[in-house]
């Protein structure tokens, strides 16, 4: 069985719950829903993530989604560094790349502020993947 059967239900009762569009948590802790799944499941997890925003979208909500894999590969095509990790990863160790990558990512000046900066301001439900595909270097 898939480890995301049935997600795409879980996903519409879960995020169009009230308490949680309104930011209500039993401890006034912000509403945050984290799914994992098998890494042999992230096709389906694409299409249930589309459908989900789609649904979502019709409802009348604000939802971004947001690849944190394709956001990752933005930064280092805007630092000029992707050819570069393209052409010379083969011949870089381990250790060289993820220094690269954690550089270029790093979370307090790279990938956080960027991530605010693709959700933007009006969203009301964002919608983030791809963490299993960026760790354990950007995370």
């Amino acid at each position: 069985m898939s480890s995301v059967s049935g997600l795409d239900k879980r996903l519409q009762q879960v995020l169009t719950r009230p308490e949680f569009l309104e930011m209500r948590g039993v401890a006034k802790e912000v509403p945050i829903f984290i799914q994992t799944y098998s890494p042999a499941d992230e096709d389906p997890l694409r299409v249930v993530v589309k459908s989900a925003e789609q649904f979502l979208r019709k409802q009348g909500l604000r939802v971004k989604h947001v690849d944190l894999f394709e956001l990752v590969l933005q930064l280092l095509e805007a630092k000029g560094y992707l050819d570069v990790v393209l052409q010379e990863e083969t011949s870089w160790g381990k250790g060289d790349l993820f220094d690269t990558l954690q550089n270029v990512a790093e979370p307090t000046t790279g990938l956080v502020p960027n991530l605010m900066k693709a959700l933007g301001d009006d969203t009301q439900i964002s919608l983030i993947t791809g963490s299993g595909r960026i760790y354990p270097c950007c995370l």
